[in-house]
């Protein structure tokens, strides 16, 4: 009588086993859920690096473009000075020019217009 009322061994063996299986098929989609936040995770951080990289060079690059700027500014400059210098040379030399023709012509006007004295 014994053996009708308790179930068979091979019954009882396999509900451990069963259940088993069954949280381990949990473990693993939980696994799995972990892992793909986990993914997602490495990407969001990896965009957040490139952006703050991408800020960190920001001012790096506004301060290449000010020195470049600077140094345009000088060169500017520099063009502006020399410019004003051969325009003052050449101002000289046609000024120089036109004393010299008036000289070189007040000797003939002189000869041909005699002042009366």
């Amino acid at each position: 009588m014994a053996s009708c009322c308790q179930p068979s061994n091979s019954t009882v063996d396999e509900q451990p086993i069963q259940l088993v299986e069954e949280e381990l098929g949990r473990a693993r989609e939980r696994l799995h859920t972990v892992l793909q936040n986990l993914e997602e995770a490495e990407k969001a951080a990896d965009e957040s690096q490139r952006g703050s990289k991408v800020i960190e060079n920001w001012p790096l690059k506004d301060e290449e473009k000010v020195e470049l700027q600077e140094i345009q500014l000088r060169e500017a400059k520099h063009t502006a000075v020399e410019a004003d210098r051969k325009y003052e040379a050449a101002r000289k030399s046609v000024t120089t020019e036109r004393d010299l023709k008036r000289s070189e012509e007040q000797p003939e006007l002189a000869v041909l217009f005699p002042r009366d004295a």
